[in-house]
């Protein structure tokens, strides 16, 4: 409705547009009209348009002209892009965007996850906790298999904090390797909780533009175990390899659940010096870089 989008700009020295979709390109036109810079962000990696499909890795080529689609029917249009990693952008200079000039910025963890919870770390218990929607990029089904090869697997419950086109499947395979799995949506706050009381994150996604979610469990502390995946940024994050495991690799992964668990002194030590490395990507330092962009 382009009268919403007047009404909306009216007062605006500036638009910022997130998605390269119908609204994002009539938002443009409009502001263009009214001659009002614009700027855009890329947000929408196309690999979960693929994955999405259920194409899984032989999905690149269409991820490849998802792309180009991008490229010609939106981003060449807008000069300067807001990337929340490195990954994303280096991927767009691969890509050959050569129209537009890339701002690396997170985007942010919001205060609320900042906490200081007194975590026992040799306990009779251990919770993995894992954050994401349930679709096959990202790779929830890796954790479920690895825990299942673990020493520790029956004393580890796992909560897959999420919701998706993938529950039935996760739940069923969970049920056949006979886990304590718990599967739940919850609210920003209850989150917070679980993150508080977890023992180690797991972040076991193929394909991520940058992963808040896992920023968002580190900032609380905990320490992760992050898939090491060509297309995902999150690993860029992790502090060594005792945190990295081939993506898709269960096996790998339960050799390094079980160091984490097998090592509480260790993971008490690394749980600080993640937390202090995480502080760089609060959501008022992403606002101060973003003004100072603009």
């Amino acid at each position: 409705d382009k009268k919403v989008y007047k009404e909306a700009f009216k007062d605006a020295d500036l638009v910022h547009l997130f998605m390269p979709f119908k609204a994002s390109k009539v938002a443009r036109r409009v502001a263009k009209k009214m001659n009002i810079p614009v700027t855009g962000a890329f947000h929408a990696q196309p690999e979960h348009i693929s994955y999405g499909m259920g194409l899984g890795r032989f999905g690149r080529p269409i991820a490849w002209l998802v792309y180009k689609w991008f490229k010609f029917s939106f981003f060449n249009k807008i000069k300067h892009i807001h990337c929340p990693t490195k990954f994303i952008a280096d991927e767009l200079k691969r890509q050959n965007y050569k129209k537009n000039i890339t701002h690396v910025i997170t985007n942010g963890i919001d205060d609320s996850f900042f906490t200081n919870p007194k975590r026992v770390y040799e306990k009779e218990e251990y919770t993995l906790l894992t954050i994401g929607r349930y679709s096959s990029e990202k790779r929830q089904n890796t954790l479920l298999k690895a825990v299942a090869q673990s020493k520790y697997r029956d004393k580890i419950k796992i909560i897959l904090a999420g919701q998706g086109p993938e529950e039935k499947r996760l739940k069923n395979l969970a049920k056949k390797l006979n886990l304590n799995a718990e599967f739940n949506f919850y609210t920003t706050k209850d989150l917070i909780e679980a993150i508080k009381y977890a023992d180690l994150y797991i972040h076991p996604a193929e394909a991520e533009i940058e992963g808040i979610s896992a920023l968002e469990a580190i900032a609380s502390g905990l320490v992760p175990i992050v898939a090491d995946s060509r297309i995902s940024a999150t690993k860029q994050f992790t502090l060594d390899e005792r945190s990295l495991y081939k993506v898709r690799d269960y096996k790998e992964l339960a050799k390094k659940i079980d160091y984490w668990l097998d090592n509480p002194e260790e993971r008490e030590k690394m749980s600080f010096e993640y937390q202090k490395h995480i502080k760089n990507y609060n959501i008022d330092t992403a606002i101060s870089l973003l003004e100072e962009k603009i």
